[in-house]
């Protein structure tokens, strides 16, 4: 959690400062705060010992299946384009992996001086100014509230949601915190009806709503798949409580 608290600090410092905007390869937008808060990340998990590779957005590609038993899944500035509109919509994601399955997730919400963090099988927590308190997704068997996209609306979310009833939306720019939002029990449903989110978007948030009690898949309702050789999560992601999990999959089925 140290590692995330650095680069959300960092994070800080540079918002609202206008950097220089670059585009990546992969045609996604980078400034000189994504790379800082990459190198603070990389920095401090080198120093903590475990001796874990770190794979991270911002660093070359390496394929999960061909690392060691556990490694690091870093997204130092998930919602680059909010940050560069000087939205404070962004997160910092760190996720363990082990043997292909996310085990601990942080996702620092630096602009609020909040970070959720989880442990699968141990629970999870929401760490702010007011103390610490845990998370636990909703127990609705319906899904009520949604969270979506802001910048990067889809048609066949919009579609999915249609289907569900056209539940109440809260529109959040980086995908860890609309994972945060599932963890907390603020909405019921977060998917990503695309192929746009890395590997680096859903390690942390999968971890964070599994250790609140909730449940992460594909569009398929399969798990999400970290070892291919690949940077992107081609068959979308779906991030839920459990007890709305039945409604959500009748709706998904006719989709396939």
């Amino acid at each position: 959690m140290a590692a995330a608290e650095l680069a959300a600090a960092c994070l800080r410092r540079r918002f609202c400062t206008n950097l220089r905007v670059s585009i990546k390869e992969d045609g996604g937008p980078v400034t000189l705060a994504d790379r800082e808060a990459d190198q603070i990340i990389r920095s401090s998990l080198a120093g903590s010992r475990s001796g874990f590779p770190i794979i991270s957005e911002e660093g070359a590609y390496e394929d999960l299946s061909a690392t060691r038993d556990c490694v690091w899944v870093v997204d130092p500035l998930d919602g680059t384009s909010e940050f560069i509109a000087d939205s404070p919509d962004f997160a910092v994601h760190i996720g363990l992996c082990v043997e292909g399955v996310p085990r601990l997730g942080v996702v620092a919400e630096p602009m609020a001086h909040r970070t959720y963090y989880g442990i699968v099988g141990e629970g999870a927590f929401c760490v702010s100014t007011a103390g610490r308190r845990p998370c636990e997704v909703s127990g609705s068997t319906r899904v009520m509230r949604a969270a979506t996209s802001r910048r990067h609306p889809s048609a066949r979310a919009a579609k999915i949601l249609s289907r569900l009833g056209d539940p109440d939306v809260l529109a959040v720019g980086s995908s860890g915190l609309k994972a945060a939002l599932v963890a907390q029990g603020k909405a019921d449903l977060y998917v990503a009806a695309t192929d746009r989110l890395g590997i680096w978007d859903a390690v942390a948030p999968e971890a964070l709503v599994v250790a609140a009690g909730g449940v992460v898949s594909d569009l398929h309702g399969e798990r999400l798949d970290y070892g291919a050789s690949h940077r992107r999560m081609a068959r979308g992601v779906v991030i839920s409580n459990r007890q709305a999990r039945p409604q959500i999959d009748a709706v998904l089925r006719p989709l396939d």
